[in-house]
């Protein structure tokens, strides 16, 4: 989703049988690509953002399925605050560096993923406050991988069935990280 007007607080996607499918790809591009540019004006920010109901995979080569990044190249974008991900599903290809959903940079955080299937990793990459909760996550790769920003905290990762054949959680960085009940 790429919008050249600025972002006030909220924008969803409800998309209850809808679906984004990307059959066969060479290129390492999100389907679904989420990022705010800088406005003229330098400000802004997106809060509680929605995506509900949307199935979006890869069934086979690609990128990432879903993209939520705060960042370009070596400097931050506008931020991305409180995003909620509710009854999605999200696939990645097995092979290849795309995941299923990641999350990028210091200014996204506080989101909320919840009732979701994933296939093929969530990364978390982004800073404070995520709440990873009741969840089904599956795949060849690693569950979660957590590769939190510098001084990100109050992770929670809890009630999710996690069934991943290259492990479950894989912790890089972070503090307060919270995993219980999965």
């Amino acid at each position: 989703v790429r919008s050249p007007l600025m972002m006030r607080r909220q924008l969803n996607l409800i998309g209850d049988h809808a679906r984004i499918i990307g059959f066969f790809g060479t290129s390492q591009q999100a389907l679904l690509d989420i990022r705010l540019q800088e406005a003229a004006n330098l400000n802004g920010d997106s809060r509680r953002m929605m995506i509900a109901g949307m199935i979006v995979y890869f069934a086979q080569g690609g990128g990432d399925a879903v993209r939520v990044l705060a960042r370009d190249g070596d400097r931050d974008t506008l931020p991305i605050l409180h995003m909620l991900f509710e009854r999605c599903g999200f696939s990645a290809p097995e092979s290849g560096g795309g995941v299923a959903l990641r999350l990028i940079g210091l200014r996204t955080q506080a989101h909320v993923i919840r009732h979701c299937e994933i296939e093929n990793t969530l990364h978390v990459a982004c800073a404070d406050g995520v709440k990873i909760e009741h969840n089904i996550i599956a795949g060849t790769k690693c569950g979660i991988v957590l590769d939190l920003v510098e001084g990100a905290f109050r992770t929670t990762i809890a009630d999710n069935i996690i069934v991943s054949r290259d492990g479950a959680i894989c912790l890089l960085s972070g503090s307060q990280i919270d995993i219980v009940r999965n």
